[in-house]
C-alpha cells in the first residue's frame, strides 16, 4: 500500500507534457455527468486539460481521468 501511495504522489507530482497523455485518479466515478464535474478540476489541479476519457479502475472504488 505504502508503494502504491508513492507512486500516486509521483504521478501527481510529476511534469506533464502538452502532449504527453496521462490518467490520474479521480476517486469513485459514477457515470459522464459525475466524470464532467469530477475531472476538468481534478486537471485543473494538475494544470493540464482533461481529454473527456475515463475509465473505472476498482468497481465503486477508484475511477481514472486521462489528461494531457
Amino acid at each position: 500500500m505504502k508503494r502504491l501511495s508513492l507512486l500516486i504522489v509521483a504521478a501527481l507530482l510529476a511534469p506533464l507534457s502538452a502532449t504527453a497523455q496521462q490518467s490520474v485518479e479521480a476517486g469513485p466515478t459514477w457515470n459522464q455527468g459525475h466524470a464532467e464535474q469530477v475531472c476538468p478540476a481534478i486537471t485543473a489541479s494538475q494544470g493540464a486539460t482533461w481529454t473527456g476519457h475515463w475509465w473505472t479502475t476498482i468497481a465503486n472504488e477508484m475511477s481514472v481521468c486521462q489528461i494531457r
